[in-house]
């Protein structure tokens, strides 16, 4: 294994053990400090994740600003991120890898975007993200309709490390959600 496959399987060994508390408690803290993040308290329009078990959830950000932003959710189709926007529960369905998606139409401009919360499996503080290793988020987050959009990582504290290893092709996020 190389340093980024060590590093995947020893996070998701302690994601793995995260207690039902602990993930309660980091919901409760990305409400918290979404509700003193300016550039979220001032877009109109933000991407987020239907969170896998052992990634930070993000149903409360929905209950939260469900009535004051339109929420759209990644969809994977042919290897490559689309997305859709959330009209409601009864409007998804469950994708590739369990993750649950809109069945929407997806959005065709995606400079219209204004923030966009990322998961992953592991961060650090520069902003470099360790992904699932199929570089779904890099491909997408590279794309130049997006340079304007301020990308977030979501991170439990124990998937903050002093350093992730990085390749040509990963994207940097502009800041770090720490729960």
């Amino acid at each position: 294994m190389n340093l980024k496959q060590d590093l995947r399987y020893t996070l998701h060994k302690v994601l793995k053990q995260l207690s039902h508390e602990r993930r309660e408690y980091a919901a409760s803290q990305l409400i918290a400090q979404l509700s003193e993040d300016s550039h979220f308290l001032s877009s109109d329009k933000v991407m987020i994740y239907y969170a896998m078990a052992t990634e930070v959830s993000t149903e409360a950000v929905l209950e939260q600003w469900g009535d004051e932003k339109t929420f759209f959710f990644p969809t994977l189709v042919d290897g490559k991120i689309q997305v859709c926007p959330y009209e409601g529960k009864a409007r998804m369905k469950e994708g590739q890898f369990g993750i649950w998606e809109p069945t929407t139409a997806p959005l065709s401009d995606l400079s219209t975007l204004d923030y966009i919360l990322v998961p992953g499996v592991g961060f650090d503080s520069q902003g470099h993200r360790l992904g699932h290793g199929r570089a779904y988020y890099d491909s997408f987050l590279s794309q130049r309709s997006l340079q304007n959009v301020h990308c977030v990582g979501v991170a439990f504290s124990e998937q903050v490390l002093s350093e992730i290893p990085t390749e040509p092709h990963d994207i940097a996020l502009h800041s770090l959600i720490i729960v």
